[in-house]
């Protein structure tokens, strides 16, 4: 098996988009809990709303195909990881189909910095830089990842 660790903002979250904001009235909590039978009440309503209308299609689809061509799992370094409830990347995944990916979190350990996240984040503003997952990279991560080392 392989593993993936994926920190989702700009791999399948494209950097500073919000789209959720516009459907945070429409109430769909209950109809993410009837669906997918998920107890989301325990997440930020925003985690779930962002989650659901931010992720890229595009960039999940691409994730799958690398996941699928290489046997891998998802171990998740991103800032959505919740100490209180360790699975809520999986429920988050399970949004799109993609939650038996997920193998675990990477443990919460506050090694960074306010100001290192700060110049992290203000570089990639002012860079050019395309930070979703693309059909390119997707293919040379299934390269990389298929080689025995």
């Amino acid at each position: 098996m392989n593993i993936v660790y994926l920190n989702i903002d700009g791999v399948i979250k494209p950097y500073n988009r919000n789209n959720y904001l516009s459907h945070i009235n429409e109430h769909l909590e209950v109809l993410f809990s009837r669906k997918y039978k998920i107890d989301y009440t325990k997440y930020s309503i925003y985690d779930i709303y962002a989650a659901y209308y931010d992720w890229n299609k595009q960039a999940l689809k691409l994730l799958k195909h690398i996941l699928d061509e290489t046997n891998s799992k998802i171990i998740t370094t991103s800032d959505l990881r919740d100490k209180e409830n360790p699975e809520k990347i999986k429920d988050l995944l399970k949004l799109h189909g993609m939650d038996n990916y997920w193998l675990c979190d990477t443990p919460i350990i506050n090694t960074f910095s306010n100001q290192k996240i700060t110049e992290i984040e203000e570089s990639l503003k002012s860079l050019d830089v395309n930070n979703l997952l693309t059909k390119d990279n997707a293919n040379t991560a299934i390269k990389i990842l298929k080689k025995n080392f």
